[in-house]
């Protein structure tokens, strides 16, 4: 069974600069925490069956390598990093273009797809469901719980609502992106961590995907941004003692709330 798992690297520090439209990468650079939760599901189902292997494919900033190859240190047998000048400012469906293509030319005998539900970063929650079209292969998201019954044939609990938990048996390959209450995340395996230096992640740009520079980044794109600018919260506080009863009627009848 063959398992990839997309891992992005997020900054510690969420700031967007006004002037070039993207985000800046202050501090360091960390796992998203859900693509690590997704990371977990994969070792999960390799300890527990035979002949499992872990792809993680990153699209990240050349920088970023170092960080990557830690990723040897949890039972991952190979990293793909994209990393391309060219890749820069793609837009969620500029990034699964180009994350399809990846897949398909490097591993295209998966059986699953893995990630987390969103990045803090974008908080779009729409990548799993773009590439999941591209590949032309079933999507799930929000997934509380996954049992392999064989490679081919997966049990899957997602949240539908705050209170509904669904059932779905779903034939691989597919997609599917985890929700923050599936697992706690992952620790360093001691073996791989030994044998973590025999490993090197393959990094990968434009040409080894035979991609045109012009299907990527902003080019390729199909939202942008136009401006950022923050919103300052107007917040108001009283703490009401007494006679709170007449105080909220009071507060319901100015707000024009209909009740």
């Amino acid at each position: 069974m063959k398992i990839v798992v997309l891992v992005k690297v997020v900054p510690e520090k969420i700031v967007f600069d006004s002037e070039s439209l993207r985000i800046k990468r202050i501090g360091e650079s960390l796992f998203n925490p859900l693509d690590i939760i997704a990371l977990r599901e994969a070792i999960k189902i390799k300890r527990s069956n035979q002949n499992v292997s872990i792809t993680v494919i990153s699209m990240a900033p050349q920088k970023e390598r170092e960080i990557l190859q830690k990723l040897f240190n949890y039972e991952v047998d190979r990293v793909i990093h994209l990393s391309d000048l060219a890749f820069a400012g793609s837009d969620v469906y500029a990034t699964a273009f180009i994350l399809a293509k990846a897949i398909k030319t490097f591993q295209g005998d998966y059986n699953l797809i893995l990630a987390g539900n969103y990045s803090p970063d974008g908080l779009t929650g729409q990548l799993g469901g773009e590439l999941a079209s591209l590949l032309s292969i079933p999507f799930l998201t929000s997934v509380k719980e996954l049992t392999v019954q064989e490679p081919s044939l997966l049990t899957i609990k997602k949240i539908a609502s705050q209170k509904t938990i669904e059932t779905f048996t779903v034939k691989s390959p597919t997609l599917l992106t985890f929700d923050a209450s599936t697992n706690t995340g992952v620790s360093p395996n001691l073996y791989s961590i030994l044998h973590s230096k025999e490993k090197e992640v393959e990094t990968l740009d434009t040409k080894n995907l035979k991609l045109p520079e012009d299907f990527s980044g902003s080019k390729f794109s199909k939202t942008f941004v136009k401006r950022v600018f923050n919103i300052e919260a107007n917040k108001q506080r009283e703490s009401i003692r007494e006679n709170w009863l007449d105080a909220f009627n009071d507060f319901i009848k100015n707000s024009g709330v209909a009740i």
